[in-house]
């Protein structure tokens, strides 16, 4: 308002904005599905909220993803340890098809621990120590561990 006005200002406020063009993909659609279920499926109540991978500065605790070029990021990494996990490992796990570490410890877990662990063909490490599991292991998994191809730390309570 000016000192010769008899009337409030008409404008008051301007925003002004720009549109800031992100050159990263968006997280390979497979993977948002998968861990998606992932966090339904057990109430995961960390953090997760928009494209899992990115921005890599606001990538989800407890991922870790690859960056090449520009096709899709990949999850390569999976730490739910001491998260709360009840329940059975689900199947949503085998569509992190790049997965190279999980780490479920600490949780209480509870079945078999499941084949389609095998089939994770990235997997390096697999963590399942301090869970409520039944039966053994996998024999595919035992043998992974004993050529050296896979870090597996399995102790159950």
């Amino acid at each position: 308002m000016t000192e010769n006005s008899t009337l409030p200002p008409f404008l008051n406020a301007i925003e002004i904005y720009t549109v800031k063009d992100f050159s990263q993909p968006e997280t390979d659609q497979g993977d948002v599905d998968a861990i998606t279920t992932i966090q339904s499926t057990y109430g995961v109540t960390r953090n997760w909220q928009g494209d899992p991978c990115g921005p890599i500065a606001y990538m989800w605790n407890g991922l870790n993803c690859t960056y090449n070029g520009d096709n899709a990021p990949r999850i390569t990494t999976l730490d739910l340890s001491s998260s709360g996990l009840t329940g059975q490992i689900g199947a949503s796990i085998s569509k992190l098809t790049m997965l190279e570490k999980l780490d479920l410890s600490n949780n209480s877990l509870t079945g078999p621990v499941p084949d389609f662990l095998s089939q994770l063909q990235n997997l390096k490490i697999l963590n399942l120590e301090n869970n409520n599991f039944t039966g053994t292991v996998p024999s595919a998994l035992v043998q992974k561990s004993n050529t050296g191809s896979l870090s597996l730390r399995y102790v159950s309570y």
